[in-house]
């Protein structure tokens, strides 16, 4: 059996570069943070950005985020294959009057002689309900923002985003910023682009460089990260606290009442429904929300579905 032995120099090379790489990543604002920040990645909050700019966490990729990574190489050839366009590496790029601002495209391109960048997606079957066909606008919140973001930073004219959907079809989408490339391109609103600099520059100052540590949120990665931290219970309990978390104790107080509100006039609307269809002896129904079905199965566990839109059975 052949051995494989890697060398120590290299696999020390290999994690100071990595660990330099990090370090550059954390004194800006890069194109994934911008959706975070705005409140649109729905797998990053503004405590996450904060917490991995101010180095308070380890880079902790999931495997789903490392697949997408080695894809990356394969969708871009995939790409050059599909449009007959040359990808070129890229590099970490600064915005050109704010160092704060900086972004790492995945490669970059030139189509007639403009130059302009290139993201590589892989899209799984249940995202890719949120992307459209091939040449629209249609692509989750989060990516337009991190491609918006590549264009303020790098002043390309246009960026394109090669979406392998479901490992079977190549879709391309471009935006730019820049209305003489509408014929080929969907533009940004440049007050968009203003609104989004003016946030994150506004993030960047008072957030991390002035060490104001952004709320939690009901995203799953702000509950995931306070299930890692230990309170030492040495004060025990508190009796009183402060104006800002009382207020924070106030709106729970009220937003479970509505939830319990909310939920007894759903429970109720579901119990009206089931009996019109039971007096009726129907299975399904059809309304303008879309179509209800009620059954039983063969070991009487009733199961009621609503409302989901499909073809008429």
């Amino acid at each position: 059996m052949s051995t494989v032995t890697i060398s120590t120099r290299n696999a020390k090379n290999l994690t100071a570069a990595k660990a330099a790489w990090l370090e550059e990543r954390r004194s800006y604002i890069g194109a994934t943070d911008a959706g975070a920040i705005l409140g649109v990645n729905p797998y990053r909050t503004p405590h996450d950005v904060w917490l991995d700019k101010k180095g308070l966490i380890e880079d902790e990729s999931s495997i789903a985020m490392r697949a997408g990574t080695y894809m990356e190489a394969f969708i871009a050839a995939e790409y050059q294959r599909h449009t007959g366009v040359k990808i070129l590496r890229s590099q970490t790029y600064r915005h050109k009057d704010h160092a704060w601002a900086g972004c790492n495209p995945d490669r970059e391109v030139k189509i007639n002689g403009v130059p302009g960048l290139l993201e590589c997606k892989r899209v799984g079957f249940w995202a890719s309900k949120n992307f459209g066909q091939d040449g629209s606008d249609q692509i989750p919140e989060h990516y337009m923002i991190q491609i918006l973001w590549q264009l303020i930073v790098t002043g390309r004219k246009f960026v394109q985003l090669a979406a392998l959907v479901d490992d079977r079809e190549l879709r391309i989408f471009t935006y730019s910023l820049d209305p003489d490339l509408s014929a080929t391109a969907h533009i940004f609103p440049k007050e968009l682009a203003r609104d989004v600099f003016k946030v994150c520059g506004q993030f960047w100052h008072h957030n991390i460089m002035g060490d104001n540590e952004p709320p939690m949120t009901g995203q799953d990665s702000d509950t995931e990260w306070l299930k890692g931290q230990r309170a030492t219970y040495e004060n025990g309990a508190l009796t009183n606290t402060d104006e800002i978390t009382d207020a924070y104790c106030k709106r729970l107080e009220r937003a479970i009442a509505r939830r319990s509100r909310a939920e007894l006039v759903e429970t109720a609307l579901k119990n009206r429904i089931k009996k019109f269809m039971v007096e009726r002896g129907a299975s399904k129904l059809e309304s303008t929300a879309g179509f209800f079905s009620f059954a039983t199965d063969a070991r009487g566990r009733a199961s009621f579905r609503h409302p989901f839109r499909t073809e008429k059975a």
